[in-house]
């Protein structure tokens, strides 16, 4: 049972209902074929939310960054690492050269980077 692991790659999800998001079908597909498989959901959505909607029914299970799951969420669904290298995300932040950001875009920017990398070992 996926739910009783810490992790899972992708070999893992392919036997599984995976509900995908449209964002990541392109990487479930390239995913899929380095594994020299086909992938084709049963379910293809436009939104996480919707995604975990479906998960929540018990329709299967989705992909998408821990960090759009509420506390609430967590109480519902279980949430294990996709160990998959192509599953790690670089966010670039652009700002203007030589302007100061305005207080909010200020906060922002030091919640991102005061972050830890990885929070799990906190």
């Amino acid at each position: 049972m996926l739910s009783e692991r810490t992790g899972v790659t992708f070999q893992d999800l392919l036997p599984e209902k995976l509900i995908a998001v449209t964002s990541l079908l392109g990487a479930f597909r390239a995913a899929a074929g380095r594994l020299e498989r086909e992938f084709e959901p049963e379910y293809h959505v436009r939104s996480a939310s919707v995604a975990l909607s479906l998960v929540q029914a018990g329709l299967g299970v989705t992909v998408q960054p821990e960090c759009l799951l509420t506390q609430e969420d967590l109480g519902s669904v279980a949430v294990l690492e996709l160990a998959e290298p192509w599953a790690v995300r670089k966010i670039h932040i652009a700002t203007a050269r030589g302007r100061t950001p305005s207080p909010a875009a200020g906060a922002f920017l030091t919640q991102l980077l005061d972050r830890p990398s990885d929070h799990r070992g906190a």
